[in-house]
């Protein structure tokens, strides 16, 4: 179009562009392919809001349930942890989106699986298995490390996504996003993973100012009322800790191993833990996420990296260690989870938090008399 509009200088613009962009000019930078797409926006709040919506019409349509029995079971299902703070939004009858935010349509395709998944007749059905592509296709986009073989299965799952979409909703057209979707493998290996690029950070920054326009109901100087207010908070945080402590402790006592079981003292044998260096805590915060009795945590301990159960929390010279079980869990590919299998007999162990492989603890939620973990992640892949 540019060199339509150079040849042709009469011509004032072309199809909404007027000229070129003088950020062009860099020599490392590109207006069409010099920044990242956003996730959140392309994805959650785009082509899967809308592709969702036709699956659940389908679903409708085919008396697998109805709307009425699917919000139900979104509002009564026990969302825990983070998840918890996100609960999907109910989907609209017949309509032409999901409806929710871009987390609440996160929330609600990772665990689509266990709250409906029970209803459909035959897991091989091509639009149930269509959801399954897509949350594959969305773990990997989301994942915090990505390898180069995931990124070339990534855009394996990406074309066959596209591929389905195709053949399952043809009288549906695709939109400007769908193409959007298929530059994702180029722009990964460019940019790294996509999930620490998306706009979510700064939306969360601009609550901040919509809470004081709120708060205030003054649209006099409006620009000015919120850059002043913006740093008077900013000077209050500064008169203090600015950063929390690496690690904070939460109602903690002095370790005492021979008041716990013989396993107990067993696995916490070799760390030279005694009531003078070490204490146990209710819960430890480590980079602001909270870890207790109870936690699921993935960690590698003797270079395996497994599933762990957390027993007991200990602090020795503020270097948190976990005393937690094993666990052994199984993919139920139907409705693409992880469950975990109870075995009392799986192994004990303890390990500093630095083995840890997330920062954050997982959400297990308990269905139907099952333990499942949803992960927001490819990450599990590797186990």
């Amino acid at each position: 179009m540019l060199q339509d509009m150079d040849s042709n200088p009469t011509e004032n613009s072309h199809e909404g562009i007027k000229h070129d962009s003088v950020f062009n000019e860099l020599t490392y930078f590109h207006v069409t392919s010099g920044l990242p797409p956003c996730v959140a926006h392309d994805l959650f709040e785009g082509l899967l809001s809308y592709d969702l919506a036709l699956c659940v019409r389908y679903f409708v349509r085919m008396l697998f349930f109805s709307y009425d029995i699917l919000n139900g079971r979104i509002k009564l299902f026990p969302f825990c942890g983070s998840d918890a703070a996100n609960k999907p939004a109910e989907v609209p009858p017949n309509g032409d989106r999901i409806g929710g935010q871009a987390v609440q349509n996160w929330t609600l395709l990772r665990y689509f699986g266990l709250i409906i998944g029970d209803k459909i007749p035959n897991s091989d059905d091509a639009v149930w298995q269509f959801v399954l592509l897509m949350q594959q296709m969305t773990a990997l986009i989301c994942a915090p490390s990505l390898s180069y073989a995931q990124v070339a299965y990534m855009r394996v799952l990406i074309e066959e996504y596209l591929e389905s979409r195709t053949t399952l909703f043809g009288e549906v057209p695709l939109r400007p996003k769908h193409h959007f979707l298929s530059h994702y493998p180029s722009l990964t290996l460019k940019f790294g993973p996509l999930i620490r690029l998306w706009t979510m950070r700064f939306e969360s920054k601009h609550s901040y100012f919509k809470q004081c326009m709120r708060s205030a109901q003054n649209y006099k100087n409006v620009t000015g009322m919120l850059a002043e207010r913006h740093q008077l908070y900013q000077a209050y945080q500064l008169t203090g800790n600015f950063f929390c402590a690496e690690v904070e402790l939460r109602s903690s006592t002095p370790f005492h191993a021979d008041l716990y079981c013989k396993e107990v003292q067993d696995t916490v044998t070799h760390f030279s833990f005694t009531s003078e260096n070490t204490v146990v805590c209710d819960s430890v915060c480590i980079k602001g996420n909270s870890f207790g009795r109870d936690s699921y945590v993935l960690a590698q301990v003797r270079d395996e990296t497994a599933l762990y159960c957390v027993l007991l929390v200990l602090v020795k010279q503020l270097h948190p260690y976990f005393v937690a079980r094993k666990l052994d869990f199984c993919v139920v590919n139907e409705i693409g989870v992880l469950k975990i299998v109870d075995d009392d007999g799986s192994s004990m162990a303890c390990f500093e938090a630095t083995h840890l492989t997330h920062d954050y603890p997982l959400c297990v939620c308990v269905v139907r008399g099952g333990r499942y973990i949803v992960p927001k992640s490819a990450a599990l892949q590797v186990l």
